[in-house]
């Protein structure tokens, strides 16, 4: 019958927001998997470390692709939770390019501080960011909290969106 095929794709179009295929779309299909899915390869880093989407994003695109507009989604930017371990939630989220992106990973790093190293030597703690592609060295002490300040002093005096250690005097 030709008027129930006219209902099916009237309720097809009323649904369907047309950017299945975009990044954008991709973004949010991806954050969704490594939340809930526990087949997701990268579920124990997320969804198993107990990160959550906030209600308005869980399951409606159309509110996340308006925040993603009205807060810098850039092409070649991706997102990225200011808190690793807070949840993704538009005051948790930004949008940052792939240097910003790196040092914010969760390592397996002795000083327990986000980008600070100990020396070959052993004999002192230092700082390191990326900024545009390269690495910046910010400091070196024998004391890593210091090192840290160090760090987070570089980041703020000269406006980065590298993730602070938070260890600042």
């Amino acid at each position: 019958d030709r008027g129930d095929c006219l209902k099916r794709k009237e309720r097809y179009w009323v649904k369907s927001h047309g950017m299945t295929h975009t990044r954008i779309y991709r973004i949010w299909r991806d954050m969704r998997s490594r939340c809930n899915n526990p087949k997701a390869h990268n579920y124990k880093d997320y969804g198993g470390r107990g990160i959550t989407i906030c209600k308005d994003w869980l399951d409606d695109f159309i509110t996340f692709y308006h925040w993603a507009g009205t807060t810098g989604y850039q092409c070649n930017l991706s997102l990225d939770r200011i808190d690793n371990d807070g949840d993704y939630e538009p005051g948790n989220c930004r949008w940052v390019d792939k240097s910003v992106q790196n040092m914010n990973r969760r390592t397996r790093n002795p000083s327990g501080l986000i980008g600070i190293c100990l020396h070959s030597s052993g004999k002192f703690w230092y700082g390191r960011i990326k900024v545009n592609g390269k690495c910046v060295y910010t400091g070196k002490s024998e004391d890593r909290l210091e090192a840290a300040r160090m760090r987070d002093n570089y980041i703020i005096l000269h406006g980065l969106k590298n993730r602070l250690n938070e260890v600042l005097e």
